[in-house]
């Protein structure tokens, strides 16, 4: 397992972090995401096996977000 984190912008409410949350986690090879509205961070746990950190980024920005590594 490989831990990222990575900072959204455009996070504006409880709901977008939700949507970042569900997105990443519906991911196959994605164990674990944490993501905080106040910092815009997002933490991923995941299987570098099974799914491309490139594929998590597009999942985020395909939500409208900008993902900065």
């Amino acid at each position: 397992m490989r831990v990222r984190v990575f900072r959204v912008r455009g996070m504006r409410c409880g709901g977008c972090a939700e949507a970042v949350e569900t997105a990443l986690s519906s991911i196959d090879g994605v164990d674990r995401v944490s993501v905080s509205l106040e910092s815009g961070r997002v933490t991923v746990v995941y299987d570098p096996g099974r799914v491309r950190l490139v594929d998590i980024v597009r999942s985020v920005e395909r939500l409208g977000f900008k993902v900065e590594l």
